[in-house]
């Protein structure tokens, strides 16, 4: 086994450790990490080696980041977006043993990986009018709001990672203007991630609560959308509602904008959470409501990837050198 994959996210990572055989990854060792459990993702990696007992070097790694990546002084560095942690390439190789190592955002991996999806890891959303050849979109709404593109052309696949999240939020209807505002009074900046992401959701709820004279009671995200899927609180169930509208407005501008005719492809824990019932009405609102091109948004597929894996399944086809193909 001579590859090392990892998905380094804001709050949890993933790594694995496996092979290629038979145009298909072999999986020897995965294991899961909570990130505040370490100082530094260094620590980490050591964690998984002594447990693991691999034999170093390998053949090659391979580690998704969710944050931008830097080419700078000869070498690529990472700063998660979410975490206070900077991966240097060159020091991850050096630790393992001069491994040839590879740094890429987390949303290109998820661009490697959702070609090699199983039929059990995501299900549809709208089925539209899929082309198997042409183009596949991802938006991903969790700790950050990722995008990304994949295109095929030539029997290989392209991907064009990005940090769409943090362009400019931009309300489709007079009812989100108000919350338009409140983003920069609070922030300076609005953009789509800090309305749509865990951090955005609990801001909404705390930001309906204000304009509803109401203590806000729930203290975290997760806390927020269970008492949204429960029915437990009214303010959180118009606020996981109104961000699954949101969700759906970006996710259609994302259509619009690269025309996906393989599928939009939706990743990240808070749609696999809570694109249910109602909130998935919400959501596919959000999408079509394009004015002249609704009827153009109703043949996009859309597409709700169910696995936690697919960051990793994308890193281990770079690591094991099947990236493009």
């Amino acid at each position: 086994m001579n590859f090392l994959a990892g998905d380094i996210g804001g709050t949890t990572s993933r790594l694995w450790l496996g092979g290629w055989h038979d145009k298909s990854l072999q999986t020897a060792e995965e294991r899961y990490y909570s990130n505040e459990a370490f100082e530094n993702f260094g620590n980490l990696l050591d964690t998984f080696l002594k447990e693991t007992g691999v034999h170093l070097p390998l053949q090659r790694a391979c580690l998704a980041v969710a944050g931008p990546i830097r080419h700078e002084n000869g070498g690529t560095v990472a700063r998660l977006t979410n975490c206070p942690w900077e991966i240097v390439a060159d020091d991850i190789a050096l630790q393992l043993g001069a491994t040839p190592t590879r740094l890429i955002n987390d949303f290109e991996a998820i661009g490697w990986g959702v070609r090699a999806l199983a039929d059990d890891a995501y299900e549809t959303i709208q089925a539209g009018h899929p082309d198997r050849k042409g183009p596949r979109a991802v938006l991903g709404a969790g700790t950050g709001l990722g995008t990304v593109l994949a295109i095929p052309h030539d029997k290989h696949w392209h991907v064009l990672p990005s940090e769409g999240g943090h362009v400019d939020f931009g309300p489709g209807e007079a009812l989100d203007l108000p919350l338009l505002e409140a983003l920069w009074k609070q922030f300076g900046h609005a953009s789509w991630e800090r309305a749509v992401s865990g951090p955005g959701l609990l801001f909404v709820y705390r930001w309906l609560c204000m304009q509803q004279g109401t203590t806000p009671t729930l203290k975290d995200p997760g806390a927020v959308s269970s008492a949204a899927l429960d029915n437990a609180d009214l303010v959180a169930v118009d606020a996981l509602t109104r961000m699954c509208r949101l969700y759906g407005a970006q996710a259609g501008n994302l259509a619009l904008t690269t025309l996906p005719r393989g599928g939009l492809y939706l990743a990240g824990g808070i749609a696999a959470q809570v694109l249910k019932g109602s909130f998935r009405h919400a959501f596919v609102r959000g999408f079509l409501d394009k004015g002249r091109l609704s009827q153009l948004m109703e043949t996009i597929p859309i597409y709700l990837i169910t696995t936690p894996r697919i960051g990793l399944l994308g890193a281990a086809f770079c690591a094991a050198g099947q990236a493009g193909r």
